[in-house]
């Protein structure tokens, strides 16, 4: 299991990583979280609440830099599209066309 230490270096680097990135897609896409928050969460690596308040795991920072767009792209579709139906897949593909190769990319 990652150490204390690790985690939070983990977690400082999603902090400069993850802001420019939702600053950018928010601002292509028209959809602008309520907040996010970085977590230590191991089983997924972001979510959006009911309220589009974005959640990211400090463990995304070990994915390739292609992995960490889509992930910050998914949550941001997820503002406008609660669920996983066709009209996401719709909203994700009209933004990120080669989503599925990024998603190999998150294993």
């Amino acid at each position: 299991a990652p150490t204390q230490a690790e985690i939070g270096a983990l977690k400082e680097k999603a902090r400069q990583v993850l802001p420019p990135k939702i600053a950018y897609y928010s601002e292509k896409m028209g959809l602008f979280p309520t907040g996010v928050k970085i977590t230590s969460a191991r089983t997924r690596y972001g979510s959006c609440s009911g309220k589009n308040g974005l959640c990211f795991s400090c463990f995304l920072m070990n994915c390739p830099d292609a992995a960490i767009d889509l992930v910050v792209v998914h949550e941001l579709c997820h503002i406008q599209v609660k669920n996983h139906g066709p009209d996401f897949y719709a909203l994700l593909e009209q933004v990120l066309p080669d989503w599925r190769e990024r998603k190999k990319l998150l294993r």
